[in-house]
Parts: C-alpha cells; sequence; structure tokens
C-alpha cells in the first residue's frame, strides 16, 4: 500500500513539473538518430554539424524506406533552427549545435561555411521528395526553402563561384560541387512544385559549373585545386586523404569535368595514392562521399 501511494506522488509530481526527465540513453534526438549509423552517439556532449548530417540522411534515404520518417524528423528539425538573420544579415543559414547527454541543445552561436549547409539541405530536400513522394514538409516551408536557395546565389562571387561566408575570400572545391549539385536539384524539385524561379537558378548552377573548370581545374596535372582564396590556389597534397585527396570525388559525384575529360584517369589518380579503406577510416562524410564516387565511377581492384 505504502509503495502504490509513492508511485502515485512521484507520478504527480511528474505531471505537475512537465514531465520526469529521461535517462540519458532513452533520449531519442532527430539530428543523432541520423548521425548514430555513420558516427556513433557519444555518452557525452555530441556536436552536430549540419552540412554532415545532411549528408548522411542524404545516404539513410538510399538504402532503407524505414529511413523516410526519421529523415523527415530531422528536416523538420532543420527548418525550426535555421536562423531568421544571422551576423550576415543572412535569413536561413543554420548554426552547429551541441547536445547534452539529457537531450538539451546548445546552439555554438557559428558556423564555418554558409553555402555548404544551405547546398547540401537542398539535395536533401529533393532527394527526400524523390524517395517518398511527401510533399507536405516541402509546400509547408516553401519560403525558407527559398531562403536557404539564395544563400547559394548571395554568396556567388564574379567568377561564378560560391564563397563559404560573406566575409571570406575562401572557396572550397568540395561546397562548389555541392552548390552546383543542389542547383541541379532546386530547379527539379521547383519544376515538380510548380514554383517559377527555375531560370534564374539555371543561370546560377551554369555559372558554378563555368567556374569550376575555369578556376579548379588543375589542365597540367589532370586534377582539381581543392581550395581557392583571393589569388591563391591550392593543389592536392595526394599524402592527406582529407581535405585533399578526397576533395578531389566531388567532381566524380557529380560528373563535373571539362570537356573531353576523362574522369576515370582522375579517378585511377586517386586510387594511386589513396587505398580503398583510406577515405572510409577518415570519416564518415569521407567514406560516404567515397561510396557515392564508386557508385559513379566504379570500383578499383
Amino acid at each position: 500500500m505504502v509503495k502504490r501511494i509513492f508511485i502515485l506522488v512521484l507520478i504527480t509530481v511528474c505531471v505537475v513539473a512537465g514531465s520526469c526527465k529521461k535517462a540519458p540513453e532513452e533520449i531519442v534526438h532527430h539530428a543523432l538518430l541520423i548521425m548514430n549509423p555513420y558516427q556513433p552517439v557519444q555518452k557525452g556532449a555530441n556536436t552536430v554539424i549540419p552540412s554532415e548530417t545532411n549528408i548522411m540522411a542524404i545516404d539513410l534515404l538510399g538504402e532503407k524506406k524505414e529511413n523516410i520518417q526519421k529523415c523527415q524528423l530531422y528536416i523538420q528539425w532543420y527548418f525550426n533552427h535555421m536562423n531568421p538573420a544571422d551576423r550576415y544579415d543572412m535569413s536561413g543559414t543554420i548554426n552547429e549545435y551541441e547536445i547534452l547527454p539529457d537531450g538539451t541543445e546548445r546552439s555554438l552561436n557559428t558556423y564555418s561555411s554558409a553555402s555548404e549547409p544551405a547546398a547540401t539541405f537542398i539535395l536533401l530536400l529533393n532527394r527526400f521528395y524523390t524517395v517518398s513522394g511527401y510533399s507536405n514538409v516541402i509546400t509547408r516551408n516553401k519560403d525558407r526553402i527559398k531562403d536557404i536557395a539564395y544563400i547559394v546565389s548571395h554568396l556567388q562571387d564574379e567568377d561564378g563561384l560560391i564563397k563559404e561566408i560573406p566575409a571570406s575570400g575562401l572557396k572550397l572545391l568540395k561546397t562548389n560541387c555541392l552548390a552546383y549539385a543542389a542547383m541541379n536539384a532546386y530547379i527539379d524539385l521547383a519544376r515538380k512544385m510548380n514554383w517559377e524561379d527555375m531560370e534564374f537558378y539555371t543561370e546560377v548552377r551554369d555559372g558554378i559549373q563555368n567556374g569550376i573548370i575555369e578556376s579548379f581545374y588543375n589542365e597540367e596535372k589532370n586534377e582539381f585545386y581543392w581550395k581557392i582564396e583571393g589569388k591563391q590556389k591550392t593543389a592536392v597534397n595526394w599524402e592527406n586523404i582529407t581535405p585533399d585527396s578526397i576533395s578531389q570525388c566531388y567532381p566524380m559525384v557529380y560528373q563535373i569535368a571539362p570537356p573531353n575529360n576523362d574522369l576515370q584517369l582522375l579517378w585511377t589518380k586517386f586510387h594511386k595514392y589513396n587505398k580503398k579503406d583510406d577515405a572510409r577510416d577518415a570519416g564518415p562524410v569521407e567514406g560516404i562521399i567515397y561510396h557515392w564516387a564508386v557508385s559513379k565511377m566504379g570500383e578499383k581492384k
């Protein structure tokens, strides 16, 4: 009898307080659910880097239909955490977050890139709609999606390339390949949703493609510079898998190359310096990108 009274009192306290906190191992966070298959959740704090989590979600959608709901919840989480206006007065950017063991979120109030999360999220949205056919989350967030797409165009420089943030001249090969693919994805999504800004983003996409070929491609070495900062171009150090060697996989994933160029030569060069497991060992995103490159270019023995 005493035990029953104690339980009833405990339940009453929980209801009055709002809810009893779950044990850390029972906490379910939408971003961590996406990350866990690739980067097992730690007992302590876990950092969510949205651009990386977006890539993991895209990859999950290619695996099993049962991941659709998991990705839909993450997509809504992303929308809910977008900045209405950040320090650069841009809408639609997103900060990195730290998730504490009890599920509490703490914004780090910063991001290393505005363009990469935007590009990868557009890719995720189009992939999600293609796989699921669910349009509600798309139509319900139309204005937010347009803000995200505009980030890419806003960060486009005169050479057609996309900067990481407005205050920097840093341009990365991987981000520009992702931005090119994102503009293709946005155009595809806009066509399906009957939106009317496809022509504008077609021009943005073409500018990115031309910029990659004209500025990033190193014809003499038949490879791509992995970074441009101001007038300084940084060639690949093939001894480093990341960020150097893995950057060369992005043009292969999205089939960006000068006319009459055989990307198989670059693929062969990649494997001359890197073993199959090097990318996977470097990190979850590197492993995913390598896997995607294999699907486009074929397995190397």
